[in-house]
């Protein structure tokens, strides 16, 4: 029998007694015990269309000898019964279920990506979870969900941004900063040498960039005022030095500043969530930015970056991640922005 960990979501006519029918028809399910179910929470709505009514929010904790994929179909199934239909994107709904946990299994197909890939940036999911699920692993993070909760009420409170094109990163945490009221932190440039630097990318180079960004992360945790919604958005973020150094650089020159990006890290604040701009498809070098982080002539390295940062974010105690595809500027917008009211 699986160990999972349902959410379930409710803002249009009887909320309470949509989330109780959902509940008692999963319990009814012959492959389906129902292990708790957490109070009801009342959250306001996030992302979507303004106008909507706030939320009822339970999240329950189940066993079965279902798989996904088969407790996926009984979810939608439930919905069905209860008179959802699906129409718009974080629209208001009757009800909503989600497979947030499933025994710790890792999941991504075009139906089920699990766990849930919003769940870890939501406090209305986190609250409920916590009184049934609180040493429950979230995957990806290797936090338990107690953890994930208490996250968000450490400081500094603050997103950042990885990818490997610096011209998109700053345009979105501007945006993002703009939109949420929160303090932009601009990516530290290292000064320019000479014209010829552009072939290439030195040690040098990356290990003056990590210092920058250590100091200005730094400088953030002991307190920076002035943001108004109390968020700070960030438009690198450090750990991706691993992997520059990784893709670009040759032995000794990659030991050092790996091992100065690992201190620089145990030394700075986690960010509450980074969102990835991912693209794994190698571009010309005529369409790079002029200002790119990846030297134009070589554009394999570009490619060879953004796997390296993908199995960076990858790795678990780094806190929430967010992938978004690069060439959708305007849907990394809505994730970031909608994660960042989530956490509040």
């Amino acid at each position: 029998m699986a160990d999972c960990l349902l959410g379930l979501g409710s803002n249009l006519g009887d909320r309470a007694g949509q989330l109780e029918r959902a509940c008692a028809l999963l319990d009814s399910h012959a492959q389906i015990r129902k292990a708790r179910c957490s109070s009801f929470h009342t959250t306001p709505p996030v992302g979507g269309p303004q106008g909507q009514t706030p939320y009822l929010n339970a999240a329950l904790r189940i066993t079965t000898s279902l798989t996904p994929q088969q407790l996926l179909a009984v979810t939608r199934n439930v919905e069905h019964q209860l008179g959802r239909v699906r129409q718009q994107r974080w629209g208001p709904r009757v009800i909503d279920i989600d497979v947030l946990l499933y025994n710790g299994c890792v999941v991504e197909t075009d139906a089920l990506v699990l766990p849930h890939p919003r769940m870890a940036v939501r406090r209305f999911v986190l609250a409920p979870a916590c009184e049934v699920a609180a040493d429950m692993i979230h995957p990806p993070t290797g936090w338990t969900v107690a953890r994930l909760l208490q996250r968000l009420d450490e400081s500094p409170h603050y997103v950042a941004i990885a990818g490997v094109d610096r011209q998109q990163t700053a345009e979105l945490a501007a945006t993002v900063a703009r939109l949420s009221g929160a303090e932009l932190l601009p990516d530290p440039r290292p000064v320019r040498g000479s014209a010829g630097e552009r072939e290439g990318w030195s040690s040098a180079q990356e290990l003056a960039l990590i210092a920058a960004r250590r100091e200005q992360l730094t400088r953030l945790a002991q307190g920076t005022p002035g943001a108004a919604a109390g968020w700070h958005v960030c438009s690198y973020w450090l750990p991706q030095s691993l992997a520059v150094a990784r893709a670009w650089l040759e032995e000794a020159a990659r030991q050092q500043v790996e091992q100065a990006c690992r201190e620089a890290v145990q030394q700075s604040p986690l960010p509450h969530c980074v969102l990835l701009l991912d693209t794994l498809t190698p571009v010309r070098a005529a369409d790079m930015p002029a200002d790119t982080a990846v030297p134009p002539q070589r554009p394999e390295r570009h490619a060879a970056v953004m796997r390296a940062l993908a199995h960076q974010t990858a790795r678990p105690n780094q806190g929430p991640v967010l992938r978004v595809a690069a060439g959708d500027l305007q849907l990394a917008v809505t994730e970031l922005t909608a994660a960042m009211d989530a956490m509040c």
